[in-house]
């Protein structure tokens, strides 16, 4: 295939469902080296024959023959990418959630897919398939790693490479390649919204919208709970309130900080996070830690340079105050543990 650089142009319509016969509608000539066309393999004695099979699909890339089969969507992805999703019931409350993710004309490239999952789903069966690299390509074909995050909300299953600043030759999703991701859960599908994290420090998150395991009903208020239509989770689970001020905080050995608070100001409050900051970044917060298991001291590794710590009450579904000041509540941390909504103390 042959990049035309000068045909690089975003297709003005990014929800198009490519079925044919209509063809993409583009600007300029941005998917003239996007066709494809059926092969037929036969195997005798250990070798293999390919014959060409039915006619060319000019302006389409091949990932669409994968829409000829049953339960199969394929969908454009603004800003060069293009998606397909499949959900099999494998029977005993499983099904098999399969991704496939081309990008077409993204120069930043993909570092990273990260699907939401619900709380309290089982996870198995993880896969992952990418391109062999060869005949003298720089870029390193280490599979992605792959991480289930059960602390953040709403939970993830994220596929990732390296980071352009690690290794710039990294396995990155460039244009004109495709990658497969797939698991099973024991949750049904629902709509929702994927993120594909780019690999170049310049690019931009892009939004997926796919399927993923149903997050609503899953009884946690996850902080876009209203974006995804599922508001039912925050309704009526109360509010948290507020730590006292007098937390202390002493220096252990090896660097560590040992934590210790009283109990939060609403008795429905059962748990506890700590966030992190740096000192002199008021809203500079992350989280740090999403439970205590009730307890109301900790220790904590700090990072590098000068640190603050918060320490953040919830009710196991809603974090209560991060204090506040002069300058009124301190503002919720991003990512936040669950969602925020304070209630005043007695």
């Amino acid at each position: 295939m042959a990049w035309n650089a000068g045909g690089l142009q975003e297709c003005p319509n990014p929800v198009a469902d490519y079925s044919r016969p209509t063809k993409w509608t583009v600007r300029g000539n941005n998917f003239n080296n996007n066709s494809y066309r059926r092969v037929l393999v036969s195997e005798s004695d250990g070798e293999f024959d390919f014959f060409l099979t039915g006619p060319t699909f000019q302006q389409l890339p091949a990932i669409q023959a994968w829409a000829d089969q049953p339960g199969v969507t394929v969908a454009s992805i603004p800003t060069g990418y293009v998606g397909g999703h499949s959900v099999t019931d494998l029977g005993g409350g499983v099904w098999r959630y399969d991704y496939a993710l081309q990008n077409l004309t993204a120069h930043d490239s993909a570092q990273a897919l990260v699907v939401p999952l619900p709380h309290g789903v089982q996870v198995t069966n993880v896969g992952f398939h990418d391109v062999d690299y060869h005949s003298g390509e720089p870029y390193d074909g280490t599979d992605w790693s792959v991480t289930i995050d059960t602390a953040s909300s709403p939970n993830t299953i994220s596929w990732y490479t390296q980071s352009y600043d690690n290794d710039p030759d990294a396995n990155a999703l460039r244009w004109g390649t495709l990658y497969n991701f797939w698991f099973d859960a024991d949750i049904a599908p629902a709509g929702a919204r994927l993120t594909i994290r780019p690999f170049r420090p310049t690019g931009q998150l892009h939004t997926w919208i796919s399927v993923a395991p149903d997050r609503c009903g899953d009884a946690f208020c996850d902080v876009d709970e209203n974006d995804i239509g599922c508001a039912v989770d925050c309704a009526f689970l109360g509010v948290a309130g507020q730590v006292p001020t007098d937390m202390t905080m002493a220096k252990e050995a090896e660097g560590d900080v040992s934590l210790d608070w009283v109990d939060s100001c609403l008795g429905g409050d059962t748990d506890y996070e700590i966030y992190e900051g740096v000192i002199g970044d008021y809203a500079s917060h992350v989280a740090m830690q999403c439970t205590t298991d009730g307890l109301t001291s900790a220790t904590v590794t700090p990072a590098s340079g000068s640190r603050y710590y918060l320490v953040v009450p919830n009710n196991g579904f809603r974090e209560g105050s991060y204090g506040s000041g002069t300058a009124g509540q301190r503002p919720q941390g991003f990512p936040a543990c669950m969602s925020l909504s304070v209630g005043a103390c007695p």
